[in-house]
């Protein structure tokens, strides 16, 4: 296995958040990674339950952001991680 795709499959099982004007928009989970593209599964805000899968090019997964001012992606080490950030930074409690 390549150092290339070994990088690829430590994505797998990482928790995301995306960010648009200082807002989050998806909570996700890293499913697969393959070329130069991650397969990001999409989770409703409401139950949790997984909806759509989309492409995200890894380089935008792994190009750090100030989440507050800048549109991206922040990758946790898993979903649990993902939870908490959102939870104790992010999430409605947090809101101006």
């Amino acid at each position: 296995m390549t150092a290339h795709s070994s990088k690829k499959g430590a994505l797998v099982g990482r928790g995301c958040l995306s960010f648009q004007g200082g807002k989050c928009q998806y909570q996700c989970e890293i499913v697969d990674a393959f070329d130069e593209t991650a397969m990001v599964q999409l989770f409703e805000w409401m139950a949790g339950e997984p909806t759509n899968i989309i492409g995200v090019p890894i380089a935008h997964l792994l190009h750090p952001i100030n989440w507050k001012s800048e549109n991206g992606w922040l990758v946790f080490e898993d979903s649990a991680a993902r939870n908490a950030f959102y939870e104790t930074r992010v999430g409605p409690s947090h809101s101006a």
